[in-house]
């Protein structure tokens, strides 16, 4: 038996004994995937003789998956998943490893609530979308004493109107409140001169 083979069915035996799954590291990871974080893009890499020491597996898997993207979509949870040494691993959970170098605490999400968006950018814990949400709300709501500022939500923008003969014209979508109530005064006087 070879020593990557005997370190593999040593590290199965331990896990099995303590029912825990595998944490894999950085480096284990990476020698098996690439992962782009601007596009969320999970590909399989080639095995060689380190990551896959039996031939004929190796060659199978090369011939079949080497340059196709990562795992599928489980049914369940819509999550993208893939097996990585015998164990089922979620996509986000590997970004989250591959791009800080350890594993996140608690649950992970995704920022505009698609499965499918594993832009690094669009990974978070669940305690800082939490975190983010309450934010989004503070603002918002600090937009209500302005008059003609509106928080967008989907846009994560501030809306700058005014009504003219019944009808609602908007001036512009702005990063903060303050900006957008500013663009609204600005163009009421252009309007009044």
């Amino acid at each position: 038996m070879s020593h990557v083979a005997d370190i593999t069915l040593k590290a199965a035996q331990k896990k099995q004994s303590n029912g825990m799954k595998e944490k894999l590291t950085r480096e284990q990871i990476l020698e098996l995937v690439d992962y782009n974080p601007d596009t969320g893009e999970f590909i399989w890499l080639s095995r060689t003789e380190k990551t896959e020491p039996r031939g004929r597996e190796r060659n199978a898997f090369n011939n079949i998956y080497a340059g196709n993207p990562m795992g599928a979509v489980d049914k369940t949870s819509e999550n993208r998943v893939a097996k990585l040494h015998g164990i089922s691993h979620h996509a986000k959970t590997l970004a989250f490893v591959i791009m800080t170098g350890e594993y996140p605490d608690g649950r992970t999400t995704y920022r505009d609530g698609n499965k499918t968006n594993l832009r690094w950018s669009n990974l978070c814990t669940a305690e800082e979308a939490r975190t983010e949400r309450a934010e989004r709300k503070a603002a918002a709501d600090s937009s209500k004493t302005l008059t003609g500022v509106v928080w967008y939500d989907y846009r994560a923008a501030y809306r700058a109107f005014y009504h003219l003969a019944f009808v609602t014209i908007t001036v512009g979508y702005y990063a903060n409140a303050e900006a957008a109530s500013e663009a609204r005064s600005n163009k009421l006087m252009e309007i009044a001169t």
